[in-house]
């Protein structure tokens, strides 16, 4: 019995051994399999991380799905299989960016030259950013100018009103020193005055005339006769009969007399009577009324009228009047009060 248990005992501890042995291989394994766990784990992560950038750039690769070999599997074939048509794509890549690596080249001579033109300082073959920040140097300083130039074409604008301004004054000076000449102004106070001397001429002809002349004035400075019963036919005044000539005379010498004394300057004398010598014996009865009324309506304006006359029905109707009676050695003069 003492044998068996001591055999016991030692079995005992063989298997208590075995038992201590067992377990430490256990948490060995245990933690072979967390470790194995955590490196499946990092490489599902790496293989979703191989597959993410594809899906972003608008590929299709298989789901990560299942075994961890199995999805590299599939993703190595899937990738296998795209690589060609991808090489493909690369070398047209390639080949376009080439040729716009080419066309900016071209353009960037371009850029050069129309630098240059534009005054830019292009001649040591600067790059891209160099020739724009020169670019917008050049700018900065084409501004400038710009506002320099705009500057001075508004004090242009100025200097050019001013030029305007000086040569109206000179116009207006050189057009008063031609005017105040002889010949200018003086010629100018002539044609006034005979325009207004005609004006009130044609209304005392006209009524002289019973309506049938009126008086104008030719660019010569001619006096010329409007017959109104000949369809307003201008001709000179020297066509007038004798009797028309006097009526066209006794107009002129009346509206003399009221124009002289309209125009005179401050303080100069005044034409307050005019005396008619004769020509009355040429007017028919009807012409010598007319001529008698405008000398009686002349009369009433504060102004004296003396007539020299023969004829009887007109020294009649004259308010006072002197009659002259010639004798054999002498005249005797009697005044008359009607």
């Amino acid at each position: 019995q003492l044998a068996d248990a001591k055999a016991a005992r030692t079995a005992l501890d063989a298997a208590r051994q075995a038992h201590a042995a067992a377990a430490k291989t256990e948490r060995s394994a245990a933690e072979s399999v967390t470790k194995l766990d955590k490196q499946i784990e990092s490489g599902r992560r790496q293989c979703t991380s191989q597959r993410d950038p594809l899906v972003s750039e608008g590929l299709e690769p298989p789901h990560i799905e299942g075994d961890l070999v199995e999805a590299w599997d599939g993703l190595v074939a899937w990738a296998e299989a795209a690589l060609p048509t991808h090489e493909a794509a690369k070398d047209a890549e390639t080949e376009r960016a080439n040729a716009v690596g080419v066309e900016l080249v071209e353009m960037l001579v371009d850029l050069r030259d129309a630098a240059s033109e534009a005054g830019v300082d292009a001649d040591d073959d600067p790059s891209l950013s160099v020739l724009g920040q020169r670019a917008a140097v050049a700018e900065r300083d084409a501004k400038a100018e710009h506002k320099r130039i705009a500057d001075g074409m508004k004090q242009s604008a100025k200097l050019v009103k001013r030029v305007e301004a000086a040569r109206g004054e000179i116009h207006v000076a050189r057009e008063l020193a031609n005017l105040l000449k002889s010949t200018g102004f003086e010629k100018w106070l002539v044609n006034e005055a005979l325009e207004r001397l005609v004006l009130g001429a044609s209304e005392t002809l006209e009524l002289l005339s019973g309506n049938q002349y009126a008086l104008a004035v030719n660019e010569a400075n001619e006096f010329e006769v409007i017959d109104h019963r000949n369809a307003d036919d201008r001709r000179a005044a020297k066509t007038l009969s004798g009797g028309e000539t006097f009526q066209a005379s006794l107009a002129l010498a009346l509206a003399l007399a009221e124009q002289v004394g309209a125009m005179a300057a401050g303080g100069a004398a005044k034409l307050d009577s005019i005396f008619l010598d004769e020509g009355f014996g040429t007017l028919d009865a009807d012409s010598l009324d007319a001529v008698a009324s405008a000398l009686e309506t002349l009369g009433s304006d504060d102004r004296m009228v003396g007539i020299v006359t023969h004829v009887r029905e007109l020294a009649e109707r004259v308010p006072i009047r002197y009659e002259v009676v010639k004798g054999s050695r002498t005249s005797t003069v009697t005044r008359v009060d009607t």
